[in-house]
């Protein structure tokens, strides 16, 4: 024989259920113009340090021309690094 079953309310008052998941305001959002600032002066540096031209030749220069091409190159890298991780930010405001 079956057991009697008791209908159960399936009705729940709003304070049990969750609230819609609400993205946190990104600090960042205010500075974005200063970001893209930031970004114009990289692209400039970039530019610069990317060029013969940044090569001391004269014999006073601490540094021979191949250590000033290494040291160029190391310092493109870097300032395309974090080009790349402010234009990710940018991109997220």
């Amino acid at each position: 024989m079956a057991e009697p079953t008791e209908d159960i309310p399936y009705s729940v008052s709003s304070f049990a259920t969750p609230d819609p998941e609400k993205k946190p305001d990104d600090p960042d959002r205010a500075k974005k113009s200063v970001l893209v600032e930031v970004l114009k002066y990289l692209d400039e540096a970039i530019e610069t340090h990317n060029s013969f031209d940044s090569i001391d030749l004269s014999k006073e220069h601490p540094l021979t021309a191949e250590q000033q091409i290494a040291v160029a190159k190391i310092l493109v890298g870097h300032l395309r690094d974090v080009k790349n991780t402010i234009s990710n930010k940018v991109k997220e405001l």
